[in-house]
């Protein structure tokens, strides 16, 4: 996975990174400190997991996942805060999770559980989950492959459609699952319930 750090201190960049260094599902990390040029390299290198300090100087954390994600880049985001009280907005804005300063590594070892249940859902499991809220099969294929972290345009060219009928169909699913945005999806699917079906 490719990772990148967004914090205006550079000591805290700097801890995270090295903490994030010991895990062998990290291909790559990018530290920055400026947010406005963090959105260009983001929006350019779609990571995988983006950790992003909330309070910055000219933009918050917050204003800046939503740049991206009007961008149509919409990677796993990790608000890592000093500040508690950030916490229920950052369950409103659907941040993949959600750690305080200093970062514990506990803490990144249960962040890489949840994704590695987040790909286990693909396959055969996720069948049971579009079961369960009447998906139709390619709706099913859109949804293995939000999950992969592909763009409406890259799912079209996978599915040989356009990415007017992906958006189509992301529409449609996430009506019936009752969500808001894909990474909304993404946590349904790694709650309990769906732990559960895996085992």
């Amino acid at each position: 996975m490719n990772v990148v750090i967004i914090d205006n201190e550079i000591a805290a960049v700097k801890r995270l990174k090295s903490l994030l260094q010991m895990f062998d599902e990290i291909d790559s990390i990018t530290g920055l400190i400026d947010p406005q040029f963090a959105i260009k390299e983001i929006v350019n290198k779609k990571p995988d997991i983006v950790f992003c300090d909330v309070e910055m100087p000219n933009i918050s954390g917050f204003d800046l996942v939503s740049e991206i994600r009007s961008q149509g880049v919409d990677p796993k985001i990790v608000f890592v805060t000093a500040y508690n009280h950030y916490a229920i907005k950052a369950i409103k804005e659907f941040a993949f999770d959600y750690m305080l300063k200093p970062v514990d590594i506990n803490e990144i070892k249960n962040l890489f559980n949840r994704i590695a249940i987040t790909k286990k859902s693909t396959g055969k499991n996720i069948i049971s989950f579009a079961s369960k809220h009447n998906l139709t099969e390619r709706e099913t294929e859109v949804v293995e492959y939000l999950l992969q972290g592909l763009s409406s345009k890259e799912i079209g060219e996978k599915l040989y459609m356009s990415k007017h009928t992906v958006d189509s169909h992301r529409r449609n699913i996430l009506s019936k699952t009752d969500v808001k945005n894909t990474n909304e999806l993404i946590v349904l699917l790694t709650t309990k319930e769906l732990v559960e079906m895996l085992n």
